[in-house]
């Protein structure tokens, strides 16, 4: 008879057989067919059969059985492996409280720990970045420092690290929203690289729990994260937000895009997509300028004068 072990891999069954000779091809069902038998160095008796899950688990019929947990459940014929994927999902589901957006954040965000940089304060009260590996400092110490560091407040109590850098011929400004698995010291050569070349003023943000950021990464904070940001723009800076372009990478395009929609209006293409090379420009209407307007806010800065109201 044939009997699985336990394994560290749902995909993987380790088959053991009576005696080292030489293993025939065994099917683990009818519908999933034959896969050839691999033996591992120094232990022949023992094999690494590969396999597919059904289309269905009631398939019936099968004698292979995967030990998991010390408990051994029936691949095919066992009702209970009906809920088998939706039960780990219960489980992640459970272990963040119950809460849709803990276990979206578990699964979206991806922090690089350590950090990339650090920041200090000067002496003029001033904060500056540096990297915190040795290498990295000396290849890119130099184009950090050509960054201006922001910290911003957020409307979710949190403190969020930016940098911009300007082109001296830039008519747009670009707010870089990274991607999931990167913080901005990673992103800050490329970043400089972008503005060379398409001529426009760059600013990149760390998102609430990445970088030198506070808080733990959420996908509300991503909302709030951007949307200071942009406020930092217009209102400090002296942004037109017709002049501001958003660009999503990979998981960026998720705030991206839920703040064009929510203040302003889609013209072009200009967002990177994880899954495609679809851009999407934004251009931000006077109506960001009205809403804060009305919160009591001044005016869109130097070129936001001639918007008419």
């Amino acid at each position: 008879h044939t009997t699985a072990h336990a394994t560290p891999s749902p995909c993987l069954v380790t088959i053991k057989t009576p005696s080292p000779g030489t293993l025939k091809q065994k099917a683990l069902h009818p519908r999933i067919g034959t896969s050839p038998p691999v033996a591992h160095a120094g232990h022949p008796e023992r094999h690494t059969v590969a396999y597919s899950r059904p289309g269905s688990s009631r398939c019936g019929g099968s004698e292979s059985a995967l030990a998991m947990g010390g408990m051994c459940v029936e691949m095919c014929g066992c009702p209970q492996t009906q809920c088998f994927a939706s039960g780990i999902v219960g489980c992640l589901f459970c272990c963040q409280g119950c809460s849709s957006h803990e276990l979206g954040a578990k699964l979206a965000f991806f922090p690089p720990s350590p950090a990339s940089y650090l920041v200090a304060r000067t002496a003029a009260n001033k904060h500056v970045a540096r990297y915190i590996d040795l290498q990295m400092q000396i290849d890119w110490g130099r184009v950090l420092g050509q960054y201006r560091l922001d910290i911003l407040p957020t409307a979710r109590g949190q403190s969020i690290c930016t940098f911009y850098i300007a082109h001296p011929e830039a008519t747009l400004t670009l707010v870089v929203s990274h991607g999931n698995a990167l913080d901005v010291g990673l992103f800050v050569p490329f970043g400089r690289h972008l503005s060379d070349e398409l001529k426009v003023n760059i600013c990149a943000y760390d998102y609430t729990g990445y970088g030198c950021s506070s808080g733990v990464p959420n996908i509300m904070d991503t909302y709030s994260d951007i949307e200071a940001v942009v406020d930092h723009l217009v209102y400090r800076v002296g942004q037109d937000p017709r002049r501001i372009v958003l660009y999503g990478q990979s998981i960026g395009s998720g705030p991206s895009c839920q703040y064009a929609a929510r203040c302003g209006g889609a013209n072009d293409s200009k967002i990177q997509g994880s899954n495609s090379r679809r851009r999407q420009t934004l251009d931000m209407h006077s109506n960001h300028t009205r809403e804060h307007s009305s919160r009591g806010g001044r005016s869109g800065g130097d070129g936001g004068g001639d918007d008419g109201g």
